[in-house]
């Protein structure tokens, strides 16, 4: 394939792909089929199935970038993690601002494993968050721990579980209740983190 073929193929999936996410945000993914999409990136039904293979395969591409982003905003709380340990955590947390993007219940019911038919694709991204996310958060409970701000004994992965538990919870809460909005979702993660986190530290001598 020649350079200038590669940058046409390029901009076709850059419009597919800016399509299927304002369609996602206006509609939800369940709502948006890949006619729409096609006829709102001005191009044939088929070079979706080509580039893509479906629609969920359009999410797992948007998924893939979304993730990067998420992993570099926790390396970046990480770098600099705060001198308190709770609040520090909770910075953390806030991070893994899924939902936020596309602002659509549905696609998270499907990561979440409560899905209609696409178990696969969406297990995989569902692995690949859970992974990422206890990752991060271990290894912050261990820094704290050096620090001599957490108790040695205590399991980075119990604690990890714990906290990604809370996360997960109120994001299915949301998920499920169109009467709670993602603005108390966060507010609500944020407090029970807090609450939960500052109880394992060690106060200062």
């Amino acid at each position: 394939m020649s350079g200038l073929r590669k940058l046409q193929r390029r901009k076709r999936e850059q419009a597919i792909l800016a399509a299927a996410e304002a369609l996602f945000s206006e509609h939800g993914y369940s709502a948006t089929n890949v006619e729409q999409v096609a006829a709102r990136a001005e191009v044939g039904v088929a070079t979706i199935y080509k580039y893509f293979g479906s629609k969920t395969g359009l999410i797992r591409e948007l998924f893939r970038t979304e993730i990067e982003e998420l992993r570099l905003a926790g390396e970046n709380v990480l770098a600099t993690p705060d001198a308190d340990p709770a609040t520090g955590m909770a910075r953390l947390i806030a991070q893994y601002r899924f939902g936020e993007r596309w602002q659509h219940r549905d696609l998270y019911l499907e990561i979440a494993s409560l899905n209609w038919g696409y178990a696969k694709v969406f297990r995989g991204l569902r692995e690949r968050i859970d992974e990422l996310v206890c990752t991060q958060i271990e290894a912050l409970v261990r820094h704290y721990a050096n620090q001599g701000l957490m108790p040695r004994g205590l399991p980075p992965a119990d604690v990890s579980a714990v906290l990604y538990a809370i996360h997960t919870f109120h994001l299915q809460e949301w998920a499920l209740r169109k009467n709670v909005s993602l603005a108390r979702t966060r507010r609500d993660i944020r407090r029970q983190v807090l609450a939960t986190f500052r109880a394992w530290t060690v106060p200062p001598t």
